[in-house]
């Protein structure tokens, strides 16, 4: 297993990027460019577990290349990703997250000025993800090189669902947390990476499909899904939000399980028990507010929804979260 070669993949990175650093976790941007820094976790498995939390003063252009072979999870929380890989553009937008499949490549990374930029990322070598695999799926021919399809970079998108949104939040604090331990945050990567692999192995339709769709397209796929989120409480009806986002009602429905792996309203769903979730872990609101604020008026499918989706009912929250 070739795991010192994913970390000279990293030690590239970080020499690339203009940061200094004291040891090989924490990496600083001088106050005379930017602001922030850059939190780096090496485990024992050989994954590579990185949180960015930066903004540059001025746009930026920083490149780095490797004759080997990856894999890695991206999750973009805030700002934008410009970045090219081997010429072609790998675009993620803010809470998406892409398996990144890279062999032999040139990365240029384009960084706005001012913008804060917040990321997660997830490396692992290609024979633990190639092992993963196999013991996921107990067969051995979708590996690495099925996924790179013999180019030099592909893009899988994965749906973000509320399960991978609450293990994001839980890395970024334990690795936010100077005295949380190295193992306890790659628990947390190894769950968060099983999810992924999960959604990667067996969306794979929707994979092909969600690639075959237009920019724009794409554009109004991800107004709808906003437009969902901010009238949770109260939401259009799909011909009412094909209308508002320019679609017709058939495009929108198969373009938004393409897109986000659910249907708009499984996906409102979703939404809605992650922001629950929000207001109960941080006693925001009671169960009852919640639930009405959330946009459920039974407070019996609410409870029911919450416990299908997190495990717990919404009353025990605060004892597992």
């Amino acid at each position: 297993m070739k795991i010192e070669n994913l970390d000279s993949i990293y030690q590239k990175f970080f020499s690339a990027m203009p940061v200094y650093s004291k040891n090989d976790h924490i990496y600083t941007l001088p106050k005379s460019i930017g602001d922030g820094c850059l939190k780096r976790v090496k485990t024992f498995s050989g994954l590579e577990i990185v949180f960015s939390n930066f903004h540059y003063k001025q746009k930026q252009i920083k490149q780095f290349s490797s004759e080997h072979e990856m894999v890695e999870i991206q999750f973009l929380l805030e700002g934008k990703n410009d970045i090219w890989v081997k010429g072609s553009e790998c675009n993620i937008n803010p809470r998406t997250s892409s398996f990144l499949f890279m062999k032999d490549f040139e990365v240029v990374f384009h960084f706005p000025e001012l913008e804060q930029t917040r990321s997660l990322s997830i490396g692992l070598p290609v024979q633990l993800f190639d092992h993963y695999l196999v013991q996921y799926s107990g067969h051995s021919h979708a590996q690495f090189q099925y996924f790179l399809s013999k180019r030099p970079f592909r893009q899988h998108e994965i749906e973000v669902d509320p399960l991978i949104e609450h293990l994001i939040r839980r890395i970024v604090d334990e690795i936010s947390d100077p005295d949380t331990s190295a193992l306890l945050i790659e628990a947390k990567a190894l769950e968060l990476l099983n999810r992924s692999i999960h959604l990667l192995m067996f969306d794979s339709s929707r994979v092909r499909l969600a690639e075959s769709l237009s920019r724009t397209d794409r554009m109004k796929l991800r107004k709808a899904a906003e437009l969902m989120v901010s009238r949770m409480d109260h939401p259009p009806t799909l011909l009412e939000l094909a209308r508002l986002v320019g679609l017709n009602d058939y495009k929108l429905k198969i373009g938004f399980k393409a897109y986000y792996g659910t249907t708009v309203y499984g996906y409102l769903r979703n939404k809605r028990m992650e922001h629950a979730l929000d207001l109960l872990r941080n006693e925001k609101r009671n169960v009852t507010e919640a639930a009405f604020e959330v946009g459920y008026t039974n407070l019996s499918a609410f409870s029911k929804c919450f416990r299908e989706t997190f495990g717990v009912i919404p009353s025990h929250v605060k004892r597992y979260y």
